[in-house]
C-alpha cells in the first residue's frame, strides 16, 4: 500500500462471485494469473493473463472457474492523470467507464506486469513493513506505468518505437 496505490494479491480455491463499484476517485484493475483459465467478467469472457477493468459505470460482475488467483491495483485517479501527463501519454480515463471488461488481452506485457508484481510482493515479504516501503515505489510508478502504456494503446495512442534507420 502506497500513498497513491494499493496492491494485494488473492488467491481462492474455489468458484467466486464478486460484485462491486470502485471508489469514488479511484481507478481499479484486475490481473487474474494465466492458470486461471476463462473468468466471465461484466458479461463477457476473459482469460487469466489479461487485464480486467473495474471501472465500468454499472459497476463490475465477474465469476471464476474452480479456483482463483491474481493481483489488484487501485489507483488514485489523480495520479494516473499526473502520471500519464508526465509520461506524454495520451490516456482517456473517462472512456475507461465506456469500455468493456477487459482493458487488454494476455500478451508479454501483462505477464511483464504480473512478473514485477509479484517481485515486489516477495520483497516485501521478505523484508518486512521495510521491505513495504521500498516496494512502494515500484507500484506507484512502474505498475501506474504499465497501465498506462497499455490504456494508451486502447485510447489510440502509440508506443514510443525506435525507427530503423533507412538502409541505402
Amino acid at each position: 500500500n502506497g500513498a497513491c496505490c494499493t496492491a494485494m494479491r488473492v488467491e481462492l480455491n474455489q468458484v467466486y462471485h464478486q460484485v462491486g463499484q470502485v471508489l469514488s476517485g479511484h481507478l481499479a484493475f484486475g490481473l487474474p494469473d494465466p492458470s486461471c483459465g476463462e473468468l466471465n467478467w461484466c458479461g463477457s469472457p476473459a482469460r487469466g493473463g489479461d487485464i480486467l477493468n473495474f471501472n465500468q459505470e454499472r459497476g463490475f460482475e465477474g465469476t471464476s472457474g474452480k479456483s482463483f488467483a491474481g493481483r489488484v491495483l487501485l489507483f488514485e485517479r489523480e495520479s494516473l492523470e499526473e502520471l500519464a501527463e508526465t509520461l506524454d501519454l495520451r490516456v482517456d480515463l473517462d472512456d475507461i467507464s465506456r469500455c468493456g471488461g477487459t482493458l487488454s488481452r494476455a500478451s508479454e506485457e501483462t505477464a511483464r506486469l504480473r512478473a514485477r508484481l509479484d517481485l515486489a510482493f516477495g520483497r516485501s515479504s521478505e523484508r518486512g513493513p521495510v521491505g513495504l516501503l521500498e516496494e512502494s515505489s515500484l507500484l506507484e510508478t512502474g505498475a501506474a506505468e504499465s497501465i498506462l502504456r497499455l490504456i494508451s494503446l486502447r485510447s489510440g495512442g502509440q508506443p514510443d518505437t525506435v525507427q530503423p534507420a533507412r538502409r541505402s
